[in-house]
């Protein structure tokens, strides 16, 4: 009899040790998982200005450089910018060299917040006497940014304010 209660006990014994069961969190070393912020921007402010420069510059070369060819299109910019960029043309309005004209340098005003993909950076720029606003794309970590959208505003509009980039 002795010996059944001894095997029982040792058998319940190793039940509540392998299950922890009534060990305190503390012991066991168990605490809340960490949590990620949901709203950090991606990049700095000063990381952001570079960005959006370089990769307005690969688009400038894109459209005007001895590569302006589809590939190198096709490498610095994405959906309706691309699209424009490769009107014909007969489309093209009269003093213009391309449907797509680019200024040479912009001024950020937003960058996308979180850690997922499509990353955004909201840039503008006046040239030729109308103010754009530019949307430049990071669709995954290995692609770089690439000029997505570009769109003249209305004299008199604006842009609602955002948060201030740090």
């Amino acid at each position: 009899m002795t010996r059944r209660r001894t095997w029982g006990a040792l058998a319940l014994a190793g039940v509540l040790a392998a299950g922890g069961c009534g060990i305190p969190d503390r012991v066991v070393g168990l605490r809340a998982a960490p949590t990620v912020p949901s709203d950090p921007a991606i990049l700095t402010a000063t990381a952001a200005r570079q960005v959006s420069q370089r990769a307005l510059d690969r688009a400038s070369e894109a459209m005007t450089g001895p590569d302006a060819d589809e590939a190198a299109r096709k490498s610095a910019l994405l959906g309706p910018a691309l699209r424009l960029a490769e009107v014909k043309d007969k489309f093209v309005a009269e003093g213009r060299t391309n449907a797509l004209t680019l200024p040479p340098a912009v001024t950020l005003l937003g960058v996308s917040r979180g850690p997922g993909w499509p990353r955004y950076l909201l840039a503008t720029a006046q040239a030729e006497d109308v103010q754009s606003l530019y949307v430049f794309v990071q669709t995954d970590a290995t692609t770089p940014f690439k000029l997505q959208t570009t769109v003249p505003m209305e004299p008199g509009a604006s842009i609602p304010a955002m948060p201030l980039l740090t």
